[in-house]
Order: structure tokens, then C-alpha cells, then sequence
């Protein structure tokens, strides 16, 4: 019995020692795991080490053997920065530049230094193909200005350090930070699409994106809201003149006119009117909402009204028979709606007569974007003051297609795209030529091609002026007009000439282009960052010789997540600061 006591007792020793080294050992390497997840959140987020950044997923020890590297790399021409381009002008105002670079190896780290001469000004590890400086170093890098140069490195490195590849390098890129006193004025007003919040990756349909009019303010660096549209597939907004008429209530007439000859006028006839805000049926004050396009837009020079197309036909006042959108004039900045046209397509105010609005008068289209063919349509001007809008003779021809009008800073020529006679307007297919007219206080006059932007067998479009009224910039594809993979921007005089490809092109697509209200800058929409998604990007011009500079990314209408069409760029106005503000530069 004491024998079998003796040995339960031993053995219960031996479970409180096992026990006791059992639960010794889990404290260590409960110790060692909570090591290695400080470690391991060290290495997964964004921190500053002896004055270099490092970016989430890069160790201490592999930032530091990389950013410790003194020998020579060895050169590697495969390894090239996209962003900013060589020769390159990037506003001082802008938020810190993303330095970004293509590398078709894996697995590796890449050293990214910055310098002012021999000064080294920024220093960067990161495991990605971007990195952009952070705040403090930022402001040294635009107290440096000028040109700058970047050099990037790149290895493989183990967690530990070791390096266990040969370091390579590219060191051919450099760029400038423009002076302060040249920073880009105004404001853009553009059309931006916006994923859902459930789908934040992979492909979305256009049907599901939520799509708005967006302010850019360059002078605060502001984002805000103007327009904000249905979000995806929920119905747009009925016009409630339509509600009523499908209840039964609607007014005799409101069939409206016939939509085709009656509408039309060969050179220049009878007016038009369009229901002013005294009509029920012309809406009230109420925000603009369509789940289809809201890009295409104008704003006049003193900031007192704006233009916007529509596509959505439920959206239009009932006695519209409108498949083919219809153009909304609003008064800013309570967006009243002052009158409303069906038909009516690329609206543009007159730069000295802020009353005067020109636009495409379309009688028939089939199909959209780059399968949409338009039969007929000429340039018409509405008058504001009295609600009444004609076609401008010379730019109204029967047996061609005229649209895209684009006023001469003085307001007296409109220069727009036209077809050859007897052809229809395609998206996709056709050569299209500019050609320009004197408005001639409404009595307008004879067409004439533009040279360099007509008869070359190639399709010329979106021809706008410079401020100063020296040139024309104008979009030019082998074909069509809507997202032409060959579309470049090409430079005329203004009043014709040899046509020039200009320098901020790149081999994707570019179309859509504007000038800075002071002459000394110039935006451009492009998809060279993502085929999928058009953003703005920005080129300073020189007035001078018709020359720009490389295009650099602008912050809000590049980058991951924009998704930019049809823009405007204006001076500022106080008023945009009354609306909702997107945190955009975070």
C-alpha cells in the first residue's frame, strides 16, 4: 500500500514538472511569436528609419543593406521610370509626386533616391513599383526646386538583409519642380466615375458605377462634389412633369415638335425656343441625377451658369421625345434650372457673352460612344436672354454633319469638326476634319477647312483655342472619334497650318484637352496608367513655339480608383467651396 502511495506521489511530481516546463516552454514561444508580430508589423508598415522611407513590407534589415549599398550597380536598361517623365514640369502646389517604374523581374526591392545635384534630398525602400516622398521631405525637395534626378536601385533581398543578387540601376530620368509663382490657377470641373463600395475590385460594369460632375479647386487643392448622380442600376430621377403626364395629367402639346426636318434649318432660320423656368415642365430646383452620361459640360466665363448633357431619357421634361439626350442650363450657384433642350449635344459658352451658348443641334443617333452614328446635326447658339436658339449659316449644311463648336477666345469664330458631305457621324469609323466659321453676331458666313486639321486622310476633332488665341490643339485619330487607340494631340496655328504631334503624347490614347485660364498649362484625358480608365494629366506649354512638356499625373483625376471623361478649366470661383468635399489627397 505505502509502495503504491510512493509511486502515485512520484508520479504526480512528474505531471507538475512536465506541467511546469510545458507551460515554461509556451511562455517562450509566446515571447518569440510576440517578437516576431512586432516584427512583423514593423515590416508591414509605412515608417521613417534614419531619414529614408520605408513602405509597408520591407524589413528593417533588408531597407537598411539596400539603402547601405555603396558599389557601383551595375546598369539595367529594362528597368525604367514612367513617372514623372524624363524632362517633365510638376507643379510646386501639387501633393508629393508618385515616382513610379517598370520592372518586368520579381521579387525585389528597389532603392529610390532623389537628388539635387550631389545632394541627396529624398531617400526611399519599397517592394512595390511606386513610392512617393513623404510629407517632410517633400518640402525639402520643393525648397531644392528645379531639376531634380532620380535614381532607383533594385535587388533581391532576404528578410535578414543579405543581399542575393547583383544591384542594378537606372539613373537616366530628371524632371523639374516648376517655381511657386507658376503654379496652375482655377478650377477643373470634370465627369468621374466611382466604383461601388461593395465591388472595390475586379470589373465593374458602367451600369453599376456611380457617376458625377467633380470640382478640382488648383488653387486650394480642394475636391468637391457639384452633381451627384443615382448610384448604379437604382432608376435615375423621373422629371415629375413626365410622372404627371403618365398619371394621366399631362397638358395638351405635349408631343412637342417633330424631332427632324421641322427642326432643322439649312442656313441659319426660323428660331427654336426651349422651356425657360417659368414652365412647369422645365423642372425646378433640383440636382442633376442620371445613371447614364453626366460628363459633357460647359461653364461660362463669369461663372454664373453651366450647361450639362444628359443621356437619360426619363430624366427629360415630357414634351422632349428625346433618345438622343438633351442639354440642361443651370444658374450657379443653387443649380436652378433656367432652360432645357432635347437634342442638344458639347455645349460651349461664348468667352465674352456669357449668354450666348453653343452647341450640336442632333436630329438622330443610333447606338452610343464608339457605336454611336449621328445622321444629322449642325451648330446652333442659344441665346439665354431669350430662351431662343438657331442654327449658325455656313456651320448648318444639309449634307454634312457639323458638331463639337469651340468659340475663338474673342468670341467671334467657331471653329467644330464636320463630315465629309453625304457621310454619317461614327464613333468608331470615318475621317472627320475642323473647319471654322465668323459668328458674325448670329448671321455667321462661309465655312472654311482648317488647315492641318482637314483633308489628310485621317479623322481631326475636339479643336480647342488657346487662351491667347494663337493656336489650336486638336485631337487626331486614323479613324472615328470616341476612345481611338490612335488618337494623339496635334498642334495648328490658329488660323491653319502645318499640324505638329506635340511632346505630352504617349503611345496610348489621348483626347480630350484643355488650357489653363492663364495660357500656361494644358490638361489632357489619357489611359497610358490603366488601358481601362481615362485620367487627366498635365503638361506645361509654352505659348511662344505651340511646345509642351511631358504630361505629370494631377491629383484627384489620376491614379488608383479615378476614372475621368469630359473636363472644363476655369478660373476659380467661391462658390465651389459650398459644396460636399471629397477627402481626395489622403
Amino acid at each position: 500500500m505505502r509502495t503504491r502511495c510512493i509511486q502515485e506521489e512520484g508520479t504526480m511530481k512528474g505531471i507538475w514538472v512536465s506541467s511546469a516546463v510545458a507551460l515554461a516552454i509556451l511562455a517562450v514561444i509566446s515571447a518569440a511569436a510576440f517578437n516576431d508580430r512586432q516584427g512583423l508589423n514593423a515590416k508591414l508598415s509605412e515608417r521613417i528609419v534614419d531619414g529614408a522611407l520605408l513602405t509597408a513590407g520591407v524589413s528593417n534589415e533588408q531597407g537598411q543593406a539596400l539603402l547601405g549599398f555603396s558599389e557601383t550597380p551595375a546598369p539595367y536598361e529594362q528597368l525604367l521610370v514612367t513617372h514623372p517623365p524624363v524632362d517633365a514640369i510638376y507643379p510646386h502646389s501639387f501633393p508629393p509626386v508618385r515616382i513610379q517604374w517598370s520592372d518586368q523581374r520579381t521579387g525585389r526591392l528597389y532603392r529610390v533616391v532623389v537628388k539635387s545635384g550631389d545632394t541627396v534630398l529624398f531617400r526611399g525602400v519599397t517592394d512595390k513599383h511606386e513610392i512617393h516622398p513623404h510629407s517632410e521631405s517633400w518640402d525639402t525637395l520643393k525648397s531644392a526646386g528645379g531639376r531634380l534626378d532620380i535614381e532607383i536601385s533594385s535587388a533581391r533581398v532576404a528578410p535578414n538583409g543579405q543581399i542575393q543578387s547583383d544591384v542594378t540601376t537606372d539613373t537616366s530620368s530628371k524632371f523639374t519642380l516648376a517655381p511657386e509663382a507658376d503654379n496652375p490657377t482655377g478650377m477643373l470641373l470634370f465627369g468621374a466615375k466611382h466604383r461601388p463600395a461593395d465591388k472595390p475590385l475586379g470589373t465593374v460594369s458602367l451600369l453599376t458605377m456611380h457617376l458625377q460632375i467633380e470640382g478640382l479647386d488648383l488653387e486650394k487643392m480642394e475636391h468637391r462634389i457639384l452633381f451627384r448622380s443615382s448610384e448604379g442600376p437604382q432608376p435615375t430621377q423621373v422629371h415629375p412633369g413626365r410622372m404627371e403626364r403618365e398619371r394621366g395629367g399631362g397638358r395638351p402639346g405635349d408631343e412637342g415638335p417633330d424631332s427632324n426636318e421641322k427642326n432643322r434649318e439649312d442656313e441659319g432660320g426660323g428660331d427654336k425656343e426651349g422651356p425657360g423656368n417659368n414652365d412647369p415642365h422645365a423642372g425646378g430646383d433640383t440636382e442633376i441625377t442620371s445613371t447614364q452620361c453626366v460628363s459633357c459640360h460647359a461653364l461660362s466665363s463669369n461663372g454664373e451658369y453651366i450647361a450639362v448633357f444628359s443621356q437619360a431619357a426619363e430624366e427629360a421634361p415630357p414634351e422632349f421625345d428625346a433618345p438622343n439626350g438633351f442639354l440642361t442650363v443651370l444658374k450657379m450657384p443653387e443649380r436652378k434650372i433656367l432652360i432645357q433642350l432635347p437634342h442638344a449635344f458639347m455645349p460651349q459658352f461664348n468667352p465674352k457673352d456669357p449668354n450666348l451658348l453653343a452647341f450640336g443641334q442632333v436630329d438622330e443617333t443610333i447606338g452610343v460612344k464608339d457605336q454611336m452614328m449621328v445622321r444629322k446635326s449642325d451648330i446652333h447658339v442659344l441665346d439665354l436672354t431669350t430662351g431662343k436658339h438657331q442654327a449658325v449659316p455656313g456651320a448648318a449644311k444639309k449634307d454634312r454633319v457639323e458638331n463639337l463648336p469651340y468659340w475663338s477666345p474673342d468670341g467671334k469664330r467657331i471653329t467644330f469638326i464636320r463630315t465629309k458631305p453625304g457621310q454619317m457621324w461614327h464613333g468608331a469609323a470615318g475621317h472627320l476634319d475642323l473647319a471654322w466659321v465668323e459668328y458674325n453676331d448670329g448671321k455667321g458666313g462661309e465655312a472654311h477647312p482648317l488647315t492641318g486639321g482637314s483633308n489628310n486622310n485621317r479623322s481631326n476633332f475636339l479643336p480647342v483655342y488657346s487662351p491667347d488665341g494663337k493656336w489650336i490643339v486638336f485631337t487626331q485619330a486614323d479613324q472615328g472619334f470616341f476612345s481611338q487607340e490612335s488618337s494623339d494631340l496635334y498642334i495648328v496655328p490658329s488660323d491653319g497650318g502645318k499640324a505638329r504631334r506635340m511632346n505630352c503624347n504617349s503611345s496610348h490614347t489621348e483626347s480630350w484637352h484643355r488650357f489653363s485660364p492663364d495660357g500656361k498649362w494644358m490638361a489632357v484625358v489619357t489611359n497610358r496608367e490603366d488601358i481601362r480608365r481615362p485620367h487627366i494629366y498635365l503638361s506645361r506649354f509654352n505659348t511662344q513655339d505651340g511646345t509642351c512638356t511631358p504630361a505629370v499625373q494631377m491629383p484627384a483625376v489620376a491614379g488608383m480608383g479615378a476614372h475621368t471623361h469630359a473636363f472644363s478649366w476655369t478660373r476659380r470661383f467661391d462658390w465651389l467651396t459650398q459644396y460636399e468635399r471629397i477627402n481626395a489627397f489622403q
